[in-house]
């Protein structure tokens, strides 16, 4: 039976119809998808996470090994990744310009002392120089046994001289005394002589009354009574200035006496002064020689070497070295923007990653924020605000890697689970909450 072929009006009809069932299929199609994705979208959970760098350091802090006041790199002791112990030696320094200046304060605090002992015996009136203490390791030395030498030599001759000018007002003081009491006879025997010469006249006299005897012999006698008389009073003044040039004397001989004292007390003085001035700068050179050997302040594993050359200039207060202490536990140091800083929190935990290693060998860490600063800071290379959160490492999975302290680590902090549409939404959200505030 032959096959009856469709008009043309039938043809149409059933093209029109398999157009609607595509287009029916198509929008279905359609349909589900974006249904899909709109119930991916609210339903499928996301895990947030706060990326963050940063790199591993020591829980206790690495120390910095610095200088005081820098100076000339004598020899480098240690290399990078050195274990050393606490008071090793690291770096030695030239100490060429601090030993002369050590050695310029030593003699000049040397011969200090030695002039003090000199004067404090002077003063007291001792017989031997007495080096004060505080100051024994000058005490043995031969500059300082040479400088006590010189100035016991000073002491004698200034003791010799003064003895001597002391001697030369006693022995004035003795002749003058000598002289009056030789004056003193004279007028003792003379007012001897005045007192016979009395008796002598009141006879006279009587004789002349009974005529027995001349005027003439009274007046005589009377003569040489006003001389003896004249002679007594001669005496008495010279006596009395004879006196008068002890007692100047005397008063020369006191003024040498607290003329010397008060030089010898003026001068020991100021050489304690001196003394005092150049005993601080003593011991502060002494310092500075013992900080020509610069020692490791703990002990640990020497890291971040930045001495290299002997003869090179170090630069006071910079960071010579870095010591890491060994056996301390190992944290990551990370930086966490401020913008991320409300989505982080002590205890959240943390996916770490170490770039120095294979990334298709090793394994991740899991790690826990365990402190967060409190304020931000400022990153001194890039001038970027950050705020430092520490993670520990876990137990299971820290210890297997070769960690070291300086390596960089990228931190994933865990944050909570969000859907997609809270991401689409959520920038749109926050520019109409800026729009209608404004």
């Amino acid at each position: 039976m032959a096959d009856v072929l469709p008009s043309p009006p039938d043809r149409d009809v059933l093209a029109r119809r398999a157009a609607v069932r595509s287009a029916r299929t198509g929008w279905l199609i359609v349909g589900l998808v974006f249904g899909g994705l709109a119930y991916w979208s609210i339903f499928a959970p996301f895990e947030g996470a706060v990326l963050s760098r940063g790199q591993i350091t020591v829980e206790s802090n690495q120390q910095a090994v610095q200088h005081l006041e820098g100076g000339i790199v004598k020899a480098i002791h240690v290399s990078e990744a050195d274990s050393v112990t606490q008071g090793q030696v690291l770096i030695s320094l030239d100490g060429t310009v601090v030993e002369a200046a050590t050695r310029a304060t030593e003699s000049q605090l040397i011969d200090l002392l030695a002039t003090e002992a000199r004067l404090v015996a002077e003063r007291d009136g001792g017989n031997t120089l007495t080096l004060r203490h505080g100051f024994s390791v000058l005490h043995d030395t031969p500059q300082m046994s040479s400088a006590l030498d010189l100035q016991t030599s000073l002491f004698r001759t200034r003791q010799a001289s003064w003895k001597t000018q002391s001697e030369i007002l006693d022995q004035r003081i003795r002749q003058l005394q000598a002289q009056i009491e030789g004056m003193q006879r004279q007028t003792a025997a003379l007012e001897d002589q005045h007192s016979l010469l009395d008796d002598e006249i009141v006879r006279f006299e009587a004789l002349v009354s009974q005529g027995n005897a001349s005027v003439v012999r009274v007046l005589a006698l009377k003569r040489e009574r006003a001389r003896l008389v004249g002679a007594i009073q001669s005496l008495g003044s010279d006596i009395a200035a004879t006196q008068v040039r002890i007692g100047e004397t005397r008063n020369e001989l006191i003024g040498l006496s607290q003329q010397r004292t008060e030089q010898i007390l003026s001068h020991l003085t100021e050489t304690q002064k001196n003394i005092d001035v150049l005993s601080e700068q003593f011991n502060a050179d002494l310092d500075r020689q013992k900080r020509l050997v610069i020692r490791a302040p703990r002990s640990g594993r020497v890291i971040g070497v930045r001495a290299h050359t002997v003869g090179g200039v170090i630069v006071a207060s910079d960071p010579l070295m870095f010591i890491v202490p060994e056996g301390d536990r190992l944290v990551a140091k990370v930086q966490v923007r401020p913008s991320d800083i409300d989505r982080v929190s002590v205890g959240q935990k943390a996916i770490l990653r170490f770039p120095a290693f294979d990334q298709s060998e090793t394994p991740k860490v899991v790690g826990q924020i365990a402190q967060l600063s409190a304020d931000a800071k400022t990153d001194p290379v890039t001038g970027a605000s950050f705020f430092e959160a520490v993670i520990t490492l876990s137990g299971e999975s820290g210890p297997a890697l070769d960690l070291l302290p300086g390596m960089p680590v990228e931190a994933s902090l865990k944050t909570e689970s969000r859907n997609v549409l809270s991401y689409l939404v959520k920038p749109l959200s926050d520019s109409l909450s800026h729009v209608f505030r404004e």
